[in-house]
C-alpha cells in the first residue's frame, strides 16, 4: 500500500508503535502465505510470529527504493519458511517446501478435501517457483507482474497460465 512507507518511516524514526499498523495490515496475509507452505496451524503461527519479529528488528535496513514494504515482508516470510524446512527434523528437500499437502488439520468437509486434492494434482505438475507464483496470485490476490517481480522473475521467465 502507498501509505506503508509513511509507517515504515515513522518506525525507522523510533515510533515502533507505527509497526503495529503494518502488523495489523499484513498479519493475516503473511499467515495465509506461510500456512499454504506448511499446512500446519502451529508451524504457520510460529513462523508468522518470527517474520514480524525479524521485520521489526531489521526495519532500519528496509529501503523503499529497493521495493515495496509488502515485497520485503513476503521475502522475509519466504526465507523463514525455507529456513524452517532446512532446520526441521523432517527429511524434506527444499523443492518439497512448495508442495501442497492435506492432513487431518486441513478442511473438515469432504468437498473441501476433494477440491484441495484436485488443486494439489495441478500444483504438483509445476516447479517450485511456479507454485509460489500461483500461491501469491490466487491466495494473496497479487497481480501476475507483482508475483513474478516479488520472486525475482522477469516477465516471460515463467508461464503460469
Amino acid at each position: 500500500m502507498d501509505d506503508d512507507l509513511v509507517y515504515v518511516d515513522r518506525c525507522q524514526s523510533g515510533e515502533t508503535e507505527a509497526f503495529g499498523i503494518l502488523y495489523d495490515r499484513y498479519l493475516e496475509k503473511i499467515y495465509r502465505f506461510v500456512y499454504y507452505k506448511t499446512f500446519s496451524k502451529e508451524t504457520a503461527e510460529d513462523i508468522t510470529s518470527n517474520v514480524f519479529h525479524k521485520a521489526l528488528e531489521k526495519i532500519n535496513s528496509f529501503s523503499g527504493d529497493k521495493g515495496s514494504f509488502s515485497s520485503w515482508l513476503y521475502r522475509i516470510a519466504r526465507n523463514s519458511v525455507i529456513d524452517h524446512y532446512r532446520t526441521s527434523k523432517d527429511d524434506l528437500s527444499l523443492e518439497d517446501v512448495f508442495e501442497v499437502g492435506v492432513d487431518e488439520r486441513t478442511p473438515e468437509t469432504i468437498d473441501a478435501v476433494s477440491a484441495l486434492k484436485t488443486v494439489q494434482t495441478y500444483l504438483e505438475s509445476l516447479d517450485a517457483r511456479q507454485r509460489e507464483i500461483i500461491t501469491l496470485r490466487v491466495w494473496e490476490d497479487k497481480s501476475q507482474y507483482r508475483s513474478r517481480s516479488q520472486n525475482g522473475l522477469l516477465a516471460g521467465d515463467s508461464r503460469t497460465s
